[in-house]
């Protein structure tokens, strides 16, 4: 299972494997707090689509339709990300 989480959040025991995807390291957080496993900045949305985007809610839906078209050139990470978690059985 997937879940999403914030990475300001605190980790909990049932976060399972925890993956931050983002290009850049967070702002003001120290990576032993981040209590993450793996850094994907490769599957992050990129720096071109993030700019468009801008957080504006009316492109929320062609937003996560161009990321899914970025992600499809991704696909051997995306396999492995899921191969690594199932392994981890966390």
């Amino acid at each position: 299972m997937l879940t999403l989480k914030r990475v300001y959040e605190p980790a909990a025991l049932e976060d399972g494997f925890r993956v931050l995807v983002e290009r850049r390291w967070p702002w003001r957080l120290d990576k032993a707090s981040a209590e993450i496993d793996r850094w994907e900045k490769q599957v992050a949305p990129s720096a071109e689509l993030h700019r468009w985007f801008g957080g504006r809610r009316a492109r929320w839906a062609e937003f996560r339709m161009r990321y899914a078209l970025e992600l499809g050139q991704h696909r051997e990470k995306l396999v492995c990300l899921k191969a690594v978690a199932a392994k981890s059985g966390r």
